[in-house]
């Protein structure tokens, strides 16, 4: 019983390392397209995601759908200035733990070889 539970455990890690490895691969490629490309991207999503949401939710707090009114144009806005600090914020994330990476590989190159 204990075994399994530390092969798990093990595969349960290795997954995860693989996981940020396949990760970071991902970011390096999306970081080489710039910044205002990933950045608006990720406003477009939100707000395509979140302005529909929204007003399905309020039709079904309301009774009634207005898509054009002040409320419905005020949320759009909000909701595409929200996607653009997630942006950001995933930016500086996303480069936060890419420079880390490179940062340990790094040091456990130099650990392995060090310099004479």
């Amino acid at each position: 019983m204990q075994i399994s539970r530390q092969l798990s455990l093990r595969n349960f890690q290795v997954w995860r390392s693989q996981r940020k490895l396949l990760a970071l691969a991902r970011w390096d490629l999306i970081r080489a397209k710039g910044q205002t490309r990933f950045v608006l991207r990720q406003a477009l999503t939100y707000s395509l995601i979140m302005i529909p949401a929204r007003d399905f939710s309020d039709y079904l707090i309301d009774g009634q759908m207005q898509p054009w009114s002040e409320r419905f144009l005020v949320n759009s806005i909000s909701y595409c200035i929200a996607g653009l600090l997630i942006g950001f914020f995933s930016w500086a994330s996303m480069e936060g733990r890419y420079k880390n990476a490179l940062l340990d590989q790094q040091i456990a190159a130099g650990e392995i070889n060090p310099p004479h």
